[in-house]
């Protein structure tokens, strides 16, 4: 089978529109016309042989194969960019790399990440993505993950996190940021559609959007719910919640997300957060892993430390909205 060939500059394009989710912003970035970086996606996704973006009417998404693309992409950018900093002749900025949740770095870290670099004008700060479990020895300095803490016992009844934070355990420091709860939201237009539905029926009523790296995320909420639902055919499934979340937006279904990305949505206030459900804590929570103690550089400690103060601060808005 003949491998596909990739232009490397279609693939930088790639990545910017990604972390923008727009090509029109990626353009401004890279200074090309918008005409210019469509064209290039146009081509690179002819030459994978698969859509990396969904088009819709003035917004752009990423498709499943888009985000594997865009992990995989990431990676191989923070290679070539540690490569570039082992021969510059002049390291005088300090450097970090945080690789963080795709839907927490793209809806809460992002908006609020020029915050840090304008207190901290000699740190820069390299984002990557990732679901896999954090490598703080392989170029990333910090990581935000949700997960059980290895030490820490849960609920049986809770509903489980299948991601895994890290491989190993020994050198790694973990500040925690958010309580992981998740909350089922629908486009207030659904919803009016549906009446007055208790939400027994309202969940019967919609499609259920599950969302695969939580994939026992509704069961089990369900389940703490005392409630019954008979899975949908067919299942409306995507890869990320920031997927799941543009689905239910768009109407297409009820999305079960976690309730830290909600403030951070521009389009909050088109969503109906779903009411008479009690909050149940999943078995795990959203940390920040950094290399344990005198191991992490003062830049680090003060990233993770920021990072807390964020964390404290929308955690207090997040109860005026839900």
């Amino acid at each position: 089978m003949k491998k596909p060939r990739v232009n490397l500059g279609a693939i930088r394009g790639f990545a910017v529109a990604a972390r923008h989710l727009s090509f029109t912003a990626a353009a401004e970035e890279l200074n090309l016309t918008q005409g210019a970086i469509s064209r290039q996606i146009a081509a690179l996704e002819d030459d994978l042989g698969v859509l990396l973006f969904r088009r819709m009417t003035r917004r752009i998404a990423l498709t499943d194969a888009g985000a594997k693309f865009l992990e995989a992409v990431n990676a191989a950018l923070l290679v070539l960019e540690r490569g570039v900093e082992s021969i510059s002749a002049s390291p005088s900025a300090q450097t970090i790399t945080v690789s963080v949740l795709p839907t927490i770095g793209s809806v809460w870290l992002m908006p609020r990440l020029h915050k840090f670099t304008n207190a901290n004008p000699g740190i820069e700060v390299r984002m990557v993505t990732s679901i896999e479990p954090a490598d703080l020895s392989g170029g990333v300095d910090v990581a935000v993950r949700v997960g059980p803490l290895p030490e820490r016992s849960y609920d049986a009844a809770a509903p489980r996190i299948d991601l895994r934070m890290a491989n190993t355990w020994s050198e790694v420091e973990a500040r925690e940021l958010f309580p992981d709860i998740l909350v089922p939201v629908m486009s207030k237009k659904l919803r009016r559609a549906g009446g007055d539905l208790s939400l027994a029926e309202t969940l019967r009523t919609f499609p259920l959007i599950h969302t695969s790296t939580r994939r026992h995320g509704w069961p089990d909420w369900l389940r703490a719910q005392g409630l019954t639902i008979e899975p949908r055919e067919p299942l409306l499934e995507f890869g990320h919640f920031f997927m799941a979340l543009e689905e239910a937006r768009a109407g297409r279904g009820i999305a079960l997300v976690p309730s830290v990305v909600l403030p951070g949505l521009d389009y909050r206030r088109s969503l109906h957060f779903m009411q008479d459900v009690k909050p149940v804590p999943s078995a795990g929570e959203y940390y920040a892993l950094s290399a344990k103690g005198r191991s992490a550089s003062p830049a680090v400690r003060s990233f993770v430390a920021w990072l807390a103060t964020e964390a404290t601060q929308h955690r207090a808005r997040l109860k005026t909205i839900i």
